[in-house]
């Protein structure tokens, strides 16, 4: 969310979203949106090493109850995807045999 990218996706309207959100937030406007960033990220840190801290109390339980699927993502630059080269092909083959022999991908 940046005032450039709201500005042109979402026009005036947009705007006037995003600077009564940050009003809201108890900032005087959208000329102090770096700052909500800064304090959203120490927030966010504060709130990681309360939990990493406390671990055993909140984040251990709540993975034992939910059993959150973790999803990761690799990534494969190709110029088709619909016809990868013999090196790209290479690539794909190299990271689903790591894949396989790590049990995180079945055949």
């Amino acid at each position: 969310m940046t005032k450039a990218g709201t500005a042109q996706q979402q026009g005036q309207a947009g705007m006037q979203q995003l600077e009564s959100y940050v009003i809201s937030l108890g900032y005087t406007g959208l000329d102090e949106l770096n700052i909500v960033y800064e304090d959203m990220a120490k927030r966010d840190q504060i709130i990681l090493d309360y939990v990493n801290a406390n671990k055993e109390t909140y984040l251990d339980p709540y993975v034992e109850a939910s059993s959150p699927r973790m999803v990761s993502h690799i990534l494969i630059k190709m110029t088709d995807s619909k016809n990868p080269t013999t090196e790209e092909q290479a690539k794909i083959d190299k990271v689903n045999a790591q894949l396989v022999k790590e049990n995180h991908l079945t055949k």
